[in-house]
């Protein structure tokens, strides 16, 4: 009973630090636009929040950050604009969320358009007239202000080295796994980690789109070693595959494997050994085609692929600097 309440207290605690910025933000921004704006603005304060909430643990650039502004300057204007007259509510606001749907919405980010449609139509629930336009986009440009101080205080935080870190760890993971799986014992606690970690390197590998969602050399890296430990957790835990794992021939070559997978998770992946390494056990597997071999030619090629991709980043890493 006292080990339930503890991981409660625990979890109570960690979710409350993760939205500790979130609340401190919200609290700061409007009773700051209350002081200085009116309380009839305070409606520019759910817009921006969501903007902060969305990007606070990105490492933004000062490109993206100009571009978020201007973007949320733009669906101010479009807002105003659609509160002049009938035929200019209509028309912006049956191609304004098309265009935005349209051109913020990927198969990564399928609400990528929200926070800016937000903006457009909350924006249009208080018409404020020529008169109050100069005040509205006052207000805008203040709580833009600060929220652009807080993101680039929060990308210089979140502003990492080239670290692989957690895919050493989920390496040697699922190395664990691999033998305790030939081994016929249980293994959901170390694939669970492995889960975890996988679910890590893909926010990684979102929080590199940026604003423009096009993936970095890094995020690439991070996004192929999600896809490397999502199909071995998923043969990891096929229940068809214990009488494949029985066979003898199997488990040797499944115990290299295992064996590479802890190398490189112990050396890390700037080492000539296992790429020489990598193409000798993918030339030993390919003559057969059985469920672990398969498994493991799949393995090896696409690991291959982000040997050289971090290659790659590391020269032009050297040649730029």
């Amino acid at each position: 009973m006292k080990i339930k309440i503890k991981s409660g207290v625990v979890k109570i605690k960690t979710k409350f630090m993760a939205a500790l910025p979130i609340i401190l933000f919200f609290l700061f921004l409007f009773y700051t636009i209350i002081m200085l704006f009116g309380i009839s603005r305070v409606i520019m304060v759910s817009v921006i929040i969501i903007l902060f909430k969305t990007n606070y643990r990105k490492c933004l650039t000062l490109k993206q950050l100009l571009i978020l502004i201007g973007t949320q300057f733009l669906m101010a204007l479009l807002s105003f604009c659609a509160t002049l007259n009938l035929p200019l509510c209509i028309l912006l606001n049956l191609v304004v969320p098309f265009l935005l749907v349209f051109l913020q919405t990927s198969q990564f980010n399928q609400m990528g358009y929200f926070a800016n449609a937000m903006c457009f139509v909350f924006l249009q629930l208080r018409p404020v007239g020529l008169d109050g336009l100069v005040m509205m986009m006052g207000a805008m440009a203040y709580g833009l202000a600060v929220l652009s101080v807080a993101l680039f205080l929060f990308s210089l935080k979140n502003r990492k080295t080239e670290d692989f870190g957690p895919a050493q760890k989920g390496l040697l993971l699922l190395a664990e796994a691999l033998r305790q799986r030939m081994d016929q014992k249980r293994e959901k606690s170390e694939t669970g980690k492995v889960f975890q970690i996988l679910q890590g390197l893909y926010m990684e590998a979102y929080k590199s789109r940026g604003l423009i969602y096009v993936v970095t050399a890094q995020g690439r890296i991070q996004y192929m070693f999600a896809l490397l430990f999502q199909r071995a957790v998923y043969f990891l835990t096929n229940p068809y595959q214990m009488k494949t794992l029985a066979d003898q021939d199997s488990g040797e070559v499944l115990g290299q494997l295992a064996q590479y997978m802890e190398l490189a998770g112990k050396g890390g992946f700037n080492q000539d050994l296992l790429v020489e390494e990598g193409k000798i056990l993918l030339e030993r597997t390919e003559k057969r085609d059985e469920a672990a071999w398969v498994f493991t030619q799949n393995f090896l090629r696409l690991f291959l692929m982000i040997l050289e991709d971090i290659s790659q980043m590391d020269h032009k890493t050297v040649h730029t600097g």
